[in-house]
């Protein structure tokens, strides 16, 4: 839950642990919205959702009739607030100056954790907020790994890096934090 409470305004967060969990967790929340015998639409489409999750459910819920909602949804998101659009642009901010850290940071000798460094305090001089959790940042060798955290490993002349972060700003239904 310490992951999706910074980024969603949803205000109960029903967790669960096991994927084994995810039918009967989903069956009750459905059940105590009154959604028991209605019609209610899935993403069936999406990527995380698996069939089986869906035959849980099912299981669970059999008077419910399940219907993919998969193109509502992304007709629906496909349509930004104003506090979106002005997010998305604040992202591309954060990204360019990411981006140009780590370029202007690249050279023979510095590790993973100076350029890692680098990134977030200009991140941070940005108004962002490095999630340290979501970076990947790797010299050399170690661009073998799918993920790894930087380390004092050093680049060498005319090697790889790989570099993927997340970061964030937080936003209420009021407007930005600190803006």
């Amino acid at each position: 839950m310490g992951a999706v409470r910074p980024d969603t305004w949803v205000e109960e967060i029903v967790p669960y642990t096991e994927q084994f969990e995810f039918a009967p967790v989903c069956g009750e929340v459905i059940r105590r919205f009154g959604l028991n015998g209605r019609r209610v639409g899935l993403e069936l489409r999406c990527w995380n959702l698996a069939a089986g999750d869906v035959s849980g459910l099912q299981d669970q819920l059999p008077d419910v009739k399940f219907v993919d909602a998969s193109h509502l949804v992304r007709t629906v998101a496909a349509v930004k607030s104003d506090l979106e659009l002005e997010a998305m642009r604040f992202a591309m901010k954060l990204t360019d100056v990411a981006v140009e850290t780590f370029q202007q940071s690249l050279r023979q000798g510095i590790t993973e954790a100076e350029v890692a460094a680098n990134i977030d305090r200009e991140v941070d001089k940005a108004g962002g907020v490095l999630r340290s959790s979501s970076t990947t940042l790797l010299f050399g060798e170690r661009t073998k790994l799918s993920h790894g955290s930087p380390k004092r490993h050093p680049i060498g002349n005319n090697e790889p890096a790989l570099w993927s972060l997340a970061a964030l700003r937080t936003v209420t239904p009021a407007g930005w934090f600190g803006a």
